[in-house]
């Protein structure tokens, strides 16, 4: 059942939802009608693998994180015979809580207190028990702020310690200031002039007449074009590394800073082979 925002928190009874039901038979006159949970289906469950800790831990396997995990055969249990014994998660960030359901094991609380906190150390109560019966407590209506939701007991139902095989808390995330991404530079915008070339990978010098490469490197640099664009054979024959450092650093390397080269078709013929350098 779920209860208006406005009526004091409490957990849903078996003989309450009997009642429920029955009250609906009469109203559509036999016919069944189920509406679905509306605070459930608008708050979403917030609780589900987040951080978990407890003061205490029965034994290996019984971990605070087992009343999280969404498995409803694990479970978190403390130390036997103590009181009083907590069980917290913390959200992630800072929500409003409206619902807070329990599922006890055979160890449950007689009394106990859900509460909540924005620190993890300050606790307000959201809902108090003092009649408890174990099986599942559905707490709705809840109105309260914070990151950490814990469940104090108070007083055990039995000789043992507490057991929940899970703990559920809806809400909603309190809104937050979206992150301002870093400034980005624009694309250049208007007008701007580029610099094409191709068959780059000459084998030449400047001292040599016939070799036209360190002229035209010149005479592109000189134009200063907002970028150099190479197509074509960019690479060397036989790709070695002296090629590079003799030619193409001497010419068109001098801006490579501002080249977008495209690949060219040549490649290496053996770069293990004797013509590796």
């Amino acid at each position: 059942m779920r209860l208006n925002a406005s009526a004091p928190p409490r957990r849903t009874t078996p003989s309450l939802l009997l009642a429920v039901l029955g009250a609906v038979l009469l109203l559509v006159g036999g016919l069944l009608v189920l509406a679905p949970d509306r605070a459930a289906a608008a708050d979403p469950l917030l609780s589900r693998g987040k951080p978990a800790t407890s003061s205490s831990v029965e034994d290996t396997g019984y971990e605070p994180a087992r009343a999280f995990d969404g498995d409803p055969a694990t479970r978190w249990a403390s130390a036997e015979g103590s009181d009083p014994e907590w069980l917290s998660v913390d959200l992630g960030a800072p929500a409003s809580v409206s619902r807070v359901r329990l599922k006890w094991e055979a160890a449950y609380a007689k009394t106990y207190r859900v509460e909540i906190s924005a620190d993890g150390t300050s606790w307000t109560p959201l809902a108090t028990e003092s009649a408890g019966n174990g099986g599942t407590d559905d707490w709705t209506g809840l109105s309260g702020k914070g990151r950490h939701v814990r469940v104090l007991g108070t007083t055990r139902g039995t000789p043992y310690g507490y057991s929940l095989y899970e703990v559920e808390v809806y809400g909603t995330p309190d809104g937050t200031t979206p992150t301002t991404p870093p400034p980005t530079t624009p694309p250049p915008t208007g007008a701007f002039t580029v610099v094409a070339a191709g068959d780059i990978a000459a084998e030449c010098t400047a001292s040599s007449s016939s070799c036209a490469h360190p002229k035209t490197a010149a005479q592109a640099q000189r134009i200063n074009p907002a970028f150099y664009l190479t197509m074509g054979d960019n690479q060397y024959d036989d790709a070695r590394l002296s090629d590079y450092r003799n030619y193409y650093d001497k010419s068109w390397g001098a801006f490579k800073a501002k080249t977008r080269p495209v690949p060219g078709n040549h490649e290496t013929y053996d770069p293990a082979g004797p013509l590796a350098g």
